[in-house]
């Protein structure tokens, strides 16, 4: 962490950090906070774990898996009305590359790696692009990756939640549903359910 919050600094960018522990006084992890920067299009903040990912997914599982046939979380979209600046400030402060573009009539998607998950930037296509309507920031959606889509949905739907049948995706090669944040709990977050095929 001290490493990053150097190369930060060298940019100009004073982020505020701090350990976290646990209510039995462990360190679980430091983070750093970055201020706000419009050009990011979401908030940052940075953490370094206090332990390995085995170490974490064994004490979070506790030896049992979950039922639900999600992979991964495969991507999350913030909204960045300036995608040009966005996608060099995530490039040249951050250091995180765009690594792939999908285009549609309406909205330009820059897709940015971050470890296995992708983050996406988009923005309008066009000047009447719906959004420019939106607010900048972290969509109300993430995207989960499923090893079978039918499957995924069966599972679903036998919960009893409403999901719309899957169907081609703009990004060539997968398939999606979108279970509605309504459906799941009070969260107010759509659940991609998505498939390479």
């Amino acid at each position: 962490m001290s490493t990053v919050l150097a190369a930060l600094a060298e940019r100009g960018i004073q982020a505020t950090s701090k350990a976290i522990y646990d209510g039995e006084g462990r360190k679980r992890l430091d983070l750093a906070i970055l201020p706000d920067m419009p050009d990011a299009a979401s908030q940052v903040r940075l953490m370094q774990p206090g332990m390995s990912d085995d170490e974490r997914l064994a004490e979070y599982l506790g030896g049992r898996s979950h039922a639900t046939p999600l992979k991964r979380l495969d991507h999350m979209a913030a909204v960045a009305p300036d995608l040009e600046r966005s996608c060099r400030f995530w490039d040249e402060v951050l250091g995180v590359p765009t690594v792939g573009e999908v285009v549609s009539p309406t909205v330009v998607v820059r897709q940015l790696r971050i470890g296995d998950v992708m983050f996406e930037l988009l923005g309008p296509a066009t000047p009447d692009s719906p959004i420019r309507q939106r607010p900048p920031g972290l969509n109300s959606m993430c995207s989960f990756e499923v090893e079978d889509l039918d499957v995924a949905v069966a599972h679903v739907r036998a919960a009893g939640c409403a999901v719309p049948d899957p169907r081609l995706r703009t990004l060539p090669g997968t398939r999606v549903t979108t279970v509605p944040g309504g459906e799941m709990s009070s969260l107010n977050l759509n659940l991609q359910l998505l498939q390479y095929v």
